[in-house]
């Protein structure tokens, strides 16, 4: 019986993709086994039950550092503190899941009672905001305002997950940029389908495809593809050649459809990091800097960029903020 199991079986195996097993390897928290100076990954039975634990743990809601720390310690008392940490966090989730049922039910029964048009009369948001105010909570401060409650509560029960702190490498790149308009991203997939039909990029195994508004508009705006090249591909027009320095950059994951959520949060959070702060570089015209805002395809499907028909809004991004040390 073989002692080892190739990265795509155990892929399959745990329906995880191998993205995110090469990312567990990176952080410290699984470790893999390369055979006979393989190119592939392979894991012991020793990684897998390590990951079948860390499975476990993920689908309990435990972050990856919590993960890491549980599975690293051996005293009793830490790991309890650990796991009392995550409870309190699930308790004030759960109190602020029953605060949103509350409201919600509130307002339904407002629609029901005043009907629809009137419930969206009456703010300057076109939403009567003071429908959804809870019954008077005596600890409740009298002078809250009901969107600061439902702020609190969206806080609450929105799990992002802890910020990566990554270092992009230099890259050559392929450049393109979509013309300002109400969508210009599916234009660019059109070009970037049309380069990709090269065989040699189909097999790079550096691939990387990134994105960014430039220029930025509230309605209207441009997108600029960057799609990594090897130095012995030639770069022909409507494509020019880029070559990005790299650096250091907040990342975290998303869906599509959650994407300007997670930027406010990605923001937020390095604006509060006792390590990092934004870099300031990316301020002004994007021409003339090498380090902007980044969105990365990611995901099994990285080839799969046919954007004709409707938009997956689950498909998932990966986003990098620029950052230097503070």
């Amino acid at each position: 019986m073989n002692p080892y199991t190739m990265i795509r079986d155990v892929s399959k195996q745990f329906d995880i993709s191998t993205r995110t097993l090469r990312y567990y390897e990176e952080i410290g928290l699984l470790k893999s086994t390369r055979l006979d100076e393989s190119a592939y990954r392979y894991y012991d039975q020793e990684a897998l039950r390590r990951l079948d634990q860390i499975v476990i743990l993920k689908k309990l809601r435990f972050s990856l550092r919590d993960i890491h720390r549980l599975l690293s310690v051996k005293e009793t008392q830490v790991a309890i503190e650990v796991v009392s940490d995550h409870l309190k966090t699930l308790d004030d989730e759960t109190q602020a899941l029953v605060s949103l049922r509350n409201l919600v039910e509130h307002f339904l029964n407002e629609m029901k009672r005043s009907g629809w048009t009137r419930t969206l009369e009456g703010s300057q948001d076109g939403m009567r905001l003071e429908t959804l105010r809870e019954p008077a909570d005596p600890k409740e401060t009298e002078n809250r305002s009901p969107m600061a409650h439902l702020d609190e509560i969206s806080r609450k029960t929105q799990k992002h997950g802890p910020v990566r702190i990554v270092k992009l490498p230099p890259m050559r790149m392929a450049a393109y940029r979509a013309p300002v308009g109400p969508s210009p991203e599916q234009e660019g997939w059109n070009q970037v389908n049309r380069l990709l039909l090269d065989p040699r990029l189909r097999a790079y195994p550096n691939l990387r495809i990134f994105g960014f508004n430039n220029p930025s508009g509230r309605d209207e705006h441009g997108y600029e593809f960057w799609v990594s090249v090897p130095e012995d591909v030639e770069i022909v027009r409507p494509f020019k050649e880029i070559r990005f320095d790299g650096g250091l950059y907040a990342a975290h994951v998303t869906a599509l459809h959650s994407i300007f959520e997670t930027w406010m949060y990605l923001v937020a959070e390095i604006k509060k990091h006792p390590n990092y702060r934004l870099d300031p570089s990316y301020i002004g015209q994007l021409d003339d800097i090498v380090h902007p805002h980044l969105e990365e395809s990611i995901g099994e499907d990285i080839l799969q960029t046919d954007m004709t028909g409707e938009e997956d809004m689950d498909r998932q991004l990966d986003l990098f903020l620029p950052i230097m040390p503070r």
